[in-house]
């Protein structure tokens, strides 16, 4: 969108969209703190909300924001994205024993990388449906795309209402709060 809808150089988006690996970065030190205070079942149901809410926002973007603002929110979003990725991450090796963390995790990072990859296929398929035919899409039909695949964060919310409190606790130090604690 920033270089085919907006009509940004190369390097400009790609200077704006690199912004986000700051935001991940600044999540890893914060999401211990998150998990430990509100545990997975409200981290994923949380970042999955917020992330929703993210990818369509980028609907409100257009070729006049400020380059400082798109900055700004892909800063935000890379922080969002980074809370579910590393949190779901953190979820499915919590209960593995030692000896299979190894195994699990050549796995995992095989399936992330196919998970992203079907998203972005998803994403350029949805593009696709709602451009048409035309040779390059415009700046509405990004917005569009964005819109729709907005939904796609929240497909695993209802799997999320399923944890438990105690689930991951082993890793995330969250303790349930009883009516005696306050």
């Amino acid at each position: 969108m920033l270089q085919v809808g907006f009509g940004m150089s190369p390097v400009t988006s790609g200077s704006l969209t690199f912004v986000g690996s700051f935001g991940a970065l600044l999540m890893r030190p914060l999401l211990s703190f998150f998990l430990r205070r509100f545990g997975f079942k409200a981290v994923l149901s949380g970042s999955a909300v917020v992330g929703s809410v993210a990818v369509a926002g980028f609907a409100l973007l257009d070729a006049d924001t400020p380059h400082w603002l798109i900055g700004c929110y892909v800063f935000f979003f890379g922080i969002v994205r980074s809370a579910q990725f590393m949190s779901s991450n953190t979820l499915s090796y919590a209960d593995l024993p030692a000896e299979k963390l190894s195994r699990a995790t050549s796995l995992g990072g095989v399936l992330q990388q196919l998970s992203v990859s079907l998203g972005v296929s998803i994403a350029a398929m949805v593009l696709g449906l709602v451009s048409g035919e035309v040779h390059a899409p415009t700046t509405g039909q990004f917005h569009w795309a964005f819109l729709l695949t907005a939904v796609i964060p929240l497909l695993p919310i209802p799997g999320f209402f399923f944890l438990h409190p105690e689930d991951g606790q082993q890793v995330s130090g969250h303790r349930r709060r009883t009516d005696t604690q306050g």
